[in-house]
């Protein structure tokens, strides 16, 4: 197996079965749980604090794979493919045209990704002194919401969903609908559970 072919691997498997399970989590349990008639707290109280660790761990989850500073992103993973696109045994090569298009996206999508920066810099990795006493003006100065973050995840599925097509004619299926369901099971469960305990 070629570099470029573990390279991509790993950018597969950690997309399809990291990102973006954890983004139909987070976006579940932040925002359609909300869609019910009840008040999600009341159900179970510590849900807030699986909304919290869903909102830390999504921002160094997505946000790594679009930190330039790292040796492993999706900015060096594009560059090193256009630098070594006559060596890899692709079945469909990627044109020059898909290259300039994956970059088209991420330029498109960079204001996003720098409020996940100074999101991730300020509060998340650090507490920047502002927001430290003041929590909730993170998302008035840096406002990054759910459509934000599937938003930067639908580029990172297109840019190697193209590789995978390239290379074996075949891409991996999304598994975004699986998790909402299960997410929504797990919900339901948890409001089951809580039914004697509420009419005792």
């Amino acid at each position: 197996m070629t570099e470029y072919q573990q390279y991509l691997d790993r950018m597969q498997k950690l997309i399809s079965m990291e990102i973006v399970p954890k983004t139909a989590i987070f976006d579940y349990f932040t925002k359609h749980l909300y869609e019910h008639d009840e008040d999600p707290h009341s159900v179970e109280p510590l849900l807030w604090y699986i909304q919290s660790g869903l909102y830390s761990d999504l921002t160094f989850s997505i946000y790594r794979l679009f930190d330039k500073n790292g040796d492993r992103n999706i900015y060096h993973f594009t560059h090193y493919a256009q630098q070594h696109k006559n060596t890899i045994p692709w079945k469909t090569p990627l044109l020059a045209s898909d290259f300039v298009r994956h970059k088209k996206l991420l330029a498109d999508i960079f204001p996003k990704i720098e409020n996940l920066r100074k999101r991730r810099n300020k509060f998340f990795a650090h507490y920047s002194k502002k927001f430290f006493y003041e929590p909730d003006k993170i998302n008035e100065e840096f406002p990054f919401s759910n459509t934000d973050a599937m938003e930067l995840v639908r580029v990172l599925q297109e840019i190697i969903s193209d590789h995978t097509m390239a290379l074996n004619n075949s891409a991996a299926i999304s598994v975004e609908g699986f998790i909402y369901a299960a997410a929504e099971n797990l919900y339901q469960s948890i409001k089951k559970g809580k039914i004697p305990e509420q009419q005792a």
